[in-house]
Parts: C-alpha cells; structure tokens; sequence
C-alpha cells in the first residue's frame, strides 16, 4: 500500500476528505443494502478475496454511494447493471482492494450495527494480510493457521446472516 495519503483517500493532513455525514449515510446503506464477504477461489485458484458489497435499483443512490466510497478512498468503483430478469434492474458496486476496504471500513465502523462484526473481521483479515506482505516483502503469501483461523469465522458470521435473514427473525 502506498504511503501517498491522496492514494488512500486523505488530504496531507491526514483527514478523510469525505463529509462525516455522508460516511455515516454510506454506513447505513451499507447495514441495510451491503454485505461484508470473503469469496474463495476454486479449484483453480486458491486465492482468498475479501470485499464488501451494495446493490440497489436506485442509480441516484449508487451514484451517491459510489461519490463517497471514490472521496475515502481517492478510487473510482464502477457501478454495474444487473438484470434480475424477473425485477428490476440492480446497480452493484464491489470493493475488493485491501487498502480501499480499510479505509472505508475504518471510516464506517463506528456507524454501523447490522454488519459491524463482518466488517470487523474483514478489516482485521486485510489489516494482518497488509502487515504480512509487507514484513515478508512479498506480494502473495500463503495462508496461516491464523489466517486461516479468520477466514473459518468470516465463513460462520455469513451462515449466521443467511439464518438469520431465512429465519425471518431479526436479533
């Protein structure tokens, strides 16, 4: 990750340059249309891909949301169409890159309450894979019995939203 701060998102100063309401509204959009997820590669890949995802039918509100992910972390996500064929079309924004999960997440936190702890473990999973690549010198590395260990409680923390959302019940 770079050092620059305009690569992260901040101004020299160190500040965010997104407005304090808008990352607490990203934060909300986020709790109600978001999730916080690790996709595991296949047979073919093995690589481990942590992220955090919208979606809504309204543009006006992805755009929105996609303004203040681009003022946290100084990138521009795309926002794609999907057809659901049987209702309307949903704009979904993903954010994969490492540096740019911990910005937003690390913005968000104290603001969210439905996916805090996915988003909490999320950021501890791309904070310890930073700090990892970075002592070792390397782009890639292989999973730890502690990486791994995160990723076993990502994967429970998912199956626990599923049921709970399935259930109908919410805690």
């Amino acid at each position: 990750m770079s050092n620059n701060p305009s690569d992260i998102g901040e101004t020299q100063t160190g500040q965010s340059r997104a407005n304090p309401l808008d990352v607490a509204w990203l934060a909300g959009i986020i709790d109600g249309e978001g999730c916080f997820s690790v996709a595991f590669g296949g047979k073919r890949r093995r690589g481990v891909s942590p992220k955090f995802y919208v979606g809504n039918n309204s543009m006006t509100l992805m755009l929105k949301a996609q303004r203040i992910v681009e003022e946290i972390t100084g990138r521009a996500y795309l926002i794609r169409a999907r057809d659901q064929r049987t209702n309307p079309i949903v704009f979904t924004m993903e954010v994969a890159r490492q540096g740019s999960l911990i910005a937003v997440i690390e913005e968000i936190l104290p603001h969210l309450t439905v996916k805090k702890t996915q988003a909490q473990e999320v950021l501890l999973f791309c904070r310890e894979r930073v700090a990892r690549r970075a002592s070792l010198g390397l782009k890639r590395t292989t999973y730890s019995t502690y990486d791994r260990g995160l990723l076993d409680r990502l994967k429970v923390l998912r199956k626990a939203e599923v049921t709970r959302l399935v259930g109908g019940v919410e805690h």
